[in-house]
């Protein structure tokens, strides 16, 4: 025996060209499938159809269409990720002043050279907020530094040894 289809108890109070038009307003992804498969399925166009339709999965039609059926319009409101960064602009002014400017050795470290552990550390001690060495990199990278190790260039093999070294002096295959 088949599964019974999922279906679209009530329109809410719309009429389904009111939900057409407001389908064109919407912005995000989430909202416009949303409401897209409430309209699909209204009409009569089987779950399947719908999912091919707008890229989503069956699963995801369904949870779409109980979604409306139980919050109605407020259901293509997207709760979906996104949180407010408490990484500030002034914290991110600072690092870079420090990256440029300061020696890790005056701020109690024994290296010459800051690393993203370090830097993390300084930020936990001036701001009391922790973040991961990892989160501190993608912060330098967006301020717009990079790192790039050197390269190891033989210097007692005899010149023509040394050219082998060099990238793309010979081609591959």
């Amino acid at each position: 025996m088949a599964k019974k289809c999922v279906e679209v108890k009530t329109l809410h109070n719309y009429s389904l060209e009111k939900l057409i038009k407001i389908e064109k307003t919407l912005e995000g992804d989430y909202s416009k499938s949303l409401l897209r498969a409430v309209i699909m399925r209204y009409q009569g166009v089987h779950t399947t159809t719908i999912a091919q339709t707008i890229g989503k999965s069956i699963a995801s039609v369904t949870i779409y269409i109980n979604r409306w059926n139980e919050f109605g319009l407020d259901a293509t409101i997207d709760f979906r990720g996104g949180s407010v960064g408490t990484f500030t602009d002034e914290m991110k002014e600072d690092l870079k002043r420090v990256v440029l400017n300061a020696d890790p050795r005056a701020y109690g470290f024994e290296a010459t050279n800051w690393n993203t552990h370090m830097l993390s550390k300084y930020i936990k001690d001036k701001y009391k907020k922790e973040y991961t060495a990892e989160w501190i990199r993608v912060i330098l990278h967006q301020l717009g530094f990079s790192y790039k190790r050197g390269v190891y260039k033989p210097s007692k093999a005899n010149p023509w040894e040394q050219e082998k070294f060099k990238k793309n002096v010979y081609p591959s295959g």
